[in-house]
C-alpha cells in the first residue's frame, strides 16, 4: 500500500499518532508532504468542517514546517474546484426530463470530459449527490459520445425497483 492510501486511511480513522510519527521519522520529500497536505485540506473541507481538529491543524503545521508550498496547493485545489463546477454546470445544462418515465437523461460529448479534465467518476458523483436528490427521479441515463457510437450509462435510484424502458425509444428522444 502506498503512503497516500495509508494517509487516507489514517485520516479516516483519526490515527494522528501514526501520521505524526511518520512525518517525524521519515525523510519525506516536498512532493509527498504536499500530497499529504492536500489530503488534509480535502478531509477538512479547507479547514472548515467538523474534521478540522487540533490534530489536523497540528498535522498541517508539521507539513508546512517541512516547507510544503501550502499556498500553491490551495490555489491548485481552487482551480480544480472551479473547473469541476464549470463541468457540472455544462452537464446539468444538458439534462432533459422525461416525466412519464421519471427519468433524467442527457447526451455528453467525450470532449466535454477532456475540456475540463474530468472523467466518468465525476459524472457518478453528479448522479449520486445531485440528480437523485430531485423528487420523482427514479433513473438517470447519460449517452456518452465515444468515437462513432453512443455509450449509455444507466443508474437507478433504487436498484430493487427497476424501471422498464426501451433504450432505443429513449435514444430517439435524446436525438430530438
Amino acid at each position: 500500500m502506498n503512503i497516500i492510501a495509508l494517509t487516507k486511511e489514517y485520516l479516516k480513522n483519526k490515527d494522528f499518532k501514526w501520521l505524526y510519527d511518520f512525518i517525524a521519522n521519515n525523510q519525506i520529500d516536498k512532493e509527498i508532504a504536499s500530497e499529504i497536505f492536500s489530503l488534509v485540506y480535502d478531509h477538512t473541507n479547507s479547514f472548515k468542517n467538523s474534521n478540522t481538529t487540533s490534530e489536523t491543524m497540528t498535522l498541517a503545521w508539521k507539513l508546512i514546517s517541512l516547507w510544503v508550498p501550502h499556498d500553491l496547493v490551495v490555489i491548485e485545489k481552487t482551480k480544480k474546484n472551479l473547473s469541476r463546477m464549470k463541468f457540472i454546470w455544462e452537464v446539468l445544462n444538458k439534462i432533459k426530463n422525461y416525466n412519464s418515465w421519471k427519468i433524467l437523461f442527457a447526451t455528453i460529448e467525450n470532449d466535454l470530459f477532456e475540456k475540463y479534465d474530468e472523467n466518468i467518476e465525476t459524472l457518478q458523483i453528479i448522479i449520486n449527490e445531485t440528480l437523485f436528490s430531485i423528487k420523482n427521479v427514479e433513473a438517470v441515463v447519460f449517452f456518452i459520445k465515444e468515437e462513432d457510437c453512443w455509450k449509455p450509462i444507466i443508474r437507478f435510484k433504487d436498484n430493487t425497483k427497476k424501471i422498464k424502458f426501451d433504450l432505443d425509444s429513449l435514444s430517439q428522444l435524446v436525438k430530438k
